[in-house]
């Protein structure tokens, strides 16, 4: 479930105005940057904690890396997602930082 819609007017809300405009499609992280956005990967985040399924994609040409975003179909439901992310530091807590050394 959503939290309340990003205004459309800030920088999250541009970001998922644009990436809700290619339905589904990946979007180069050029576009993005180019709607004026500051810590595109902080807005990026907030969104998935609201609950929007974002992928993303990267793959290095030419000594660059290009990144690549959209919009999954289906929200990440934040309940599960608080559930995955309270397993993945209690696993963290569990599992010696250097496994197997002596």
């Amino acid at each position: 479930m959503h939290n309340a819609p990003p205004n459309a007017a800030t920088q999250c809300g541009r970001i998922l105005r644009l990436l809700q405009s290619r339905c589904g499609q990946f979007v180069p992280l050029p576009e993005i940057l180019a709607l004026g956005i500051a810590q595109y990967n902080a807005r990026i985040h907030s969104l998935r904690r609201a609950g929007y399924a974002i992928e993303n994609k990267t793959e290095a040409a030419g000594g660059q890396r290009h990144s690549w975003f959209r919009l999954l179909p289906k929200p990440v439901p934040k309940a599960a997602s608080d559930f995955m992310r309270q397993r993945r530091e209690e696993e963290a807590q569990q599992t010696p930082l250097f496994a197997g050394a002596a």
